[in-house]
């Protein structure tokens, strides 16, 4: 069952969260394996670290570029609609802007 773009946004947010709150904890990890042991056992601890920052921020470019190509997907499918809602969103904006410089 295909998720919607909000769903998949959310996924997004939720693993980014996930991610600050792991480093965090890593980070602390590291710190205090730094205070009793010395900065040369906390090198593994760092190694394990980047490898796993690195593999999680993979995975969250992954989604990302999933869902910006379901995005331009939808576009090829339906350009005038895309257009549309461009030029609707442009307008409105315009008209916004404008409104707001005539209260000057």
């Amino acid at each position: 069952m295909a998720r919607t773009a909000k769903e998949r946004e959310q996924t997004t947010e939720d693993a980014l969260d996930e991610l600050r709150t792991d480093l965090e904890r890593e980070i602390n990890e590291i710190r205090n394996t730094i205070k009793e042991k010395g900065p040369e056992a906390a090198e593994e601890s760092i190694k394990r670290l980047r490898a796993e920052f690195d593999r999680r921020i993979v995975e969250i470019r992954e989604g990302l570029d999933k869902t910006a190509e379901e995005g331009r997907k939808i576009i090829r499918d339906h350009p005038l609609t895309a257009v549309g809602g461009a030029l609707a969103i442009g307008l409105i904006l315009g008209l916004l802007l404008a409104r707001g410089r005539g209260r000057d």
